[in-house]
């Protein structure tokens, strides 16, 4: 956006410029080189610059163009892998959670029916959920 302004600011700098030196650029002009020799005006030499920069800056824009459809392409690409991804760790969690589930309401029930044949002897101890670790499987820290 920016690069457009300032092209546009620069062209329209360079028509006021021919507007108010118009005279003075349709003197002749001989150019010669080896071999050939040719004569031109100070404007067509300005109208020669002036499409040459045009066609540089439109080759930018083009080549800008390419570019950004490569970071579209290659954020999309890699949307779709993390969305894969996403999938995949859904469906381990899912095939990981039955079990846990599983062990969770086998725990739950025993800790029901534990409740009810303490309830049964009239003993109601306070509950205290510590883990206790055999004596030979006991791990350092």
């Amino acid at each position: 956006m920016t690069q457009t302004l300032i092209v546009a600011l620069l062209i329209l700098a360079d028509a006021a410029l021919v507007y108010f030196n118009l005279p003075a650029l349709e003197s002749a002009l001989t150019l010669t080189a080896p071999g050939m020799q040719a004569t031109t005006s100070y404007l067509a030499l300005a109208a020669g610059a002036a499409g040459a920069f045009l066609l540089i800056w439109l080759a930018g824009m083009a080549d800008r163009a390419v570019l950004e459809q490569s970071i579209r392409q290659r954020d999309a690409t890699l949307h779709a892998m993390g969305e894969e991804l996403l999938r995949m760790k859904s469906t381990a969690y899912d095939q990981e959670r039955p079990p846990l589930a599983d062990i969770r309401a086998r725990l739950e029930t025993m800790e029901r029916d534990l409740a009810t044949i303490r309830a049964r002897l009239g003993e109601n101890p306070p509950v205290i959920r510590e883990r206790e670790v055999p004596a030979g499987d006991r791990r350092p820290r």
